[in-house]
């Protein structure tokens, strides 16, 4: 998340992050439970000041974030 910080990186950290989104359940991404959080955390502001625009980075992290949810909702549901 460091370069969000910046504004010469900060464009392609939101663009990075967005297609992080897809691989939080990899070991190699993360390890713990908090990483979808952290990731909705940091492209958040991004969403929200890009929202009139209808930016296609922000369409298509809300579209990935929406996947993982669900994906998660399945899998909590199955282990029922």
């Amino acid at each position: 998340l460091k370069g969000c910080t910046s504004t010469v990186t900060y464009e392609s950290t939101m663009i990075l992050i967005s297609c992080l989104t897809n691989m939080l359940t990899s070991p190699f991404v993360t390890m713990n439970n908090s990483s979808l959080a952290i990731n909705v955390i940091a492209l958040l502001p991004y969403m929200m000041y890009n929202y009139d625009n209808q930016h296609v980075v922000c369409i298509q992290a809300a579209e990935r974030i929406a996947r993982v949810c669900n994906e998660h909702d399945e899998k909590a549901k199955l282990a029922d």
